[in-house]
């Protein structure tokens, strides 16, 4: 595999984790409105899957040869659970209301949408996290002869397009 058909897989690969993070947060805020509060939470419940995913996938991963195989099979959960996941969505609008229907105190509310949004978001997030390091690990073998480290190199290319002026 070139290095540039890798950067090119990682980029698709960033942008439809975007597309499916706001899909996600749009289906939630239908479930737990449209509040500042809300949209913390579910970014807190992303941001925190990416982080503790990237964690564990660099400790994992860092322990087997280095092969592109973990990182395609990610990719294919993350892909499988965003095909997925609308059928989710009435079953976790039941089981918030059903949690909140007897609750009049607000931090258990909140506990309840916290709860909610982390249990629809942490999978996916965390297999997002994972891909980096993956990635990174998975192209051990091709580094050598491009001369280019590879975490700034693949860092720089997804980068370069989230900062892409949109018109």
């Amino acid at each position: 595999m070139s290095l540039l058909l890798l950067y090119a897989v990682f980029l698709a690969s960033g942008a439809s984790s975007l597309i499916c993070e706001i899909t996600w947060a749009r289906m939630l805020v239908v479930l737990l409105g449209n509040t500042l509060t809300a949209s913390s939470v579910i970014l807190a419940a992303f941001m925190g899957g990416l982080v503790l995913g990237s964690y564990a996938g660099g400790r994992v991963l860092s322990r087997f040869p280095a092969s592109l195989v973990p990182y395609a099979l990610l990719e294919l959960g993350i892909g499988l659970y965003a095909v997925a996941s609308p059928a989710f969505f009435d079953p976790a609008s039941a089981l918030f209301t059903g949690l909140v229907r007897d609750l009049t105190d607000p931090g258990s509310i909140m506990l309840a949408r916290l709860s909610l949004a982390f249990a629809w978001l942490f999978f996916p997030a965390f297999l997002m996290g994972a891909t980096f390091p993956a990635i990174i690990i998975g192209s051990r073998r091709i580094w050598p002869r491009s001369g280019m480290r590879p975490g700034p190199a693949i860092s720089m290319a997804s980068t370069r397009w989230a900062a892409r002026p949109v018109h």
